[in-house]
């Protein structure tokens, strides 16, 4: 009596695991397509342009422009800015730019700390396309004694991409000579830091890779921010040079 019953129980064994097998086979299938077809979304950063321009109080107003190739559909792009070493973000806006008009473009903030991300909105579909961002970091020039300085990190090791060409170009506050300026750059070897004129500071690296920071060292004199609150009565110049 127990034979036909073993036989029985086995069989159904039998069919539970095929069925189980020929299931995790569709699974695997499925998450192999899902992997698939998100493989072939992708997109490049091939120029970076950033122009930004130190005020009376060591604000940084930033013009931000960044030409995107995209291979597939997109909802729009993501913009992650770090506060550190500032008073925090303002003033955010996005633009596409198009041939003869700049388009305002909707965006939502998020983050916690000094981590900001923007998602910013726009429908894309494998093209080119440049986006220009606006924004200021507040009280980001530090005043000492015998120096004022700019010690800023555009870029940092959590860029997750490398970038064609980056530039920035550089203003102090107006009135700085070419003779009271001392630049340095942080980042890659190929990269170049150049004073080209009277407050002018700029900065080129082609490429920077993923995962590399690129930062601005920047001494002027403290005159030129007197609207500033960052400020200690060290004598730091010789220190930092």
């Amino acid at each position: 009596m127990e034979k036909p019953l073993f036989r029985k129980w086995s069989r159904a064994m039998a069919i539970f695991r095929n069925i189980a097998l020929m299931l995790a086979g569709l699974l695997i299938l499925l998450l192999f397509v899902r992997y698939y077809q998100e493989g072939e979304r992708s997109f490049e950063i091939s120029d970076v342009d950033i122009h930004a321009r130190i005020d009376a109080k060591g604000d940084m107003q930033v013009i931000e422009q960044d030409t995107y190739r995209f291979n597939g559909a997109f909802n729009g792009v993501s913009v992650q800015l770090d506060s550190s070493g500032s008073d925090g973000i303002g003033n955010f806006q996005a633009f596409e730019v198009t041939p003869g008009q700049e388009i305002p473009l909707s965006f939502e903030q998020s983050g916690e700390g000094t981590q900001i991300q923007y998602k910013v909105y726009d429908k894309i579909n494998g093209e080119t396309k440049v986006f220009k961002f606006t924004y200021e970091w507040k009280n980001v020039v530090q005043v000492y004694k015998d120096t004022a300085e700019l010690y800023w990190k555009f870029f940092d090791r959590s860029n997750p991409s490398t970038l064609g060409t980056v530039r920035i170009h550089l203003e102090l506050p107006g009135g700085v000579k070419q003779n009271e300026m001392l630049a340095f750059g942080h980042g890659p070897l190929a990269g170049r830091v150049d004073i080209v004129g009277d407050g002018a500071v700029e900065y080129r690296v082609s490429p920077l890779p993923a995962k590399q920071l690129l930062e601005a060292r920047v001494l002027f004199p403290p005159s030129y921010v007197p609207d500033s609150t960052k400020i200690s009565t060290t004598a730091m110049l010789d220190k930092i040079r």
